[in-house]
């Protein structure tokens, strides 16, 4: 039963523009990253931060302080949106479906996005780092634990949002939510 909710989740997902922002954040962030390192590389030697390290901080900051959270919250509405469309809960729990079944299956494929998206972002950090010759040998460890930690931790997240983006069918509420969050968040736990 369950195996039958994801697979109807993939189905509407397959054709949407989740790929592309999947895609796109991660190559943005990367090339604004590394470019803004390559320009300020005088301050991150004088800060003793060089190489692939210092040059992750710059990618880092702004994915995981604001746009990760933001994403969770673009991934969840977009996933509930295909249900508020024209009735589509009361089509979808009308079948002999759970909803803890079509919960689930929402959560697990926003949490998945995370996780792609996440992966993106270090891959092509890594490829973009090495157009622009960052110096050093790369943190293989670091790296894939901080992207594991991170997808990890957004499970929670995840939560929190799809059952607000399921109470309402406000494609942007919860979005406008999340990010609220997060700039309360970065004001007041700066680092």
């Amino acid at each position: 039963m369950f195996k039958d909710i994801f697979q109807a989740d993939w189905v509407k997902l397959r054709r949407s523009v989740v790929w592309l922002i999947a895609l796109g954040i991660p190559l943005f962030l990367s090339v604004v990253g590394i470019r803004n390192y390559t320009e300020h590389f005088d301050v991150f030697r004088e800060e003793g931060i060089t190489g692939w390290m210092g040059a992750w901080t710059q990618v880092e900051f702004l994915y995981g302080m604001l746009l990760c959270p933001v994403l969770v919250g673009v991934y969840v509405s977009l996933l509930c949106h295909f249900e508020h469309l024209g009735g589509g809960w009361k089509q979808m729990l009308s079948f002999p479906v759970s909803r803890s079944g079509v919960y689930f299956s929402k959560m697990l494929w926003a949490w998945l996005l995370v996780g792609i998206t996440n992966f993106l972002v270090l891959a092509l950090f890594l490829l973009i780092g090495n157009m622009f010759d960052v110096e050093g040998s790369i943190p293989w460890a670091a790296f894939l634990m901080m992207i594991f930690k991170g997808w990890l931790s957004s499970l929670t997240l995840v939560a929190v949002l799809l059952w607000v983006s399921t109470r309402w069918s406000h494609f942007g509420l919860p979005i406008a939510l999340n990010f609220c969050f997060c700039i309360t968040q970065c004001y007041y736990f700066p680092h």
